[in-house]
């Protein structure tokens, strides 16, 4: 499973904006806004996503990774 700074690194790597991996993220059917994903990516100790969000997120940047032609690809933990 993809650890947050796992995650956190495949979004630098991708240099998308908060706002493009949250529109994603979202549309996938993230629950939670781009303030909340974006303190979650930087290990705020105070931020929790469930694990179906968290799935929510390793879709989004795999989705990125394949339209990149990349295979980066992340593992989920709740699927």
């Amino acid at each position: 499973m993809a650890t947050t700074t796992q995650l956190r690194a495949a979004y630098e790597y991708l240099e998308l904006t908060i706002m493009e991996l949250w529109m994603d993220y979202f549309a996938l059917g993230g629950n939670h806004n781009a303030g909340h994903l974006h303190a979650y990516l930087h290990e705020d100790a105070t931020c929790h996503i469930d694990p179906r969000d968290r799935d929510h997120i390793i879709d989004a940047l795999n989705d990125a990774f394949v339209e990149r032609g990349d295979d980066h690809l992340l593992t989920h933990g709740s699927t």
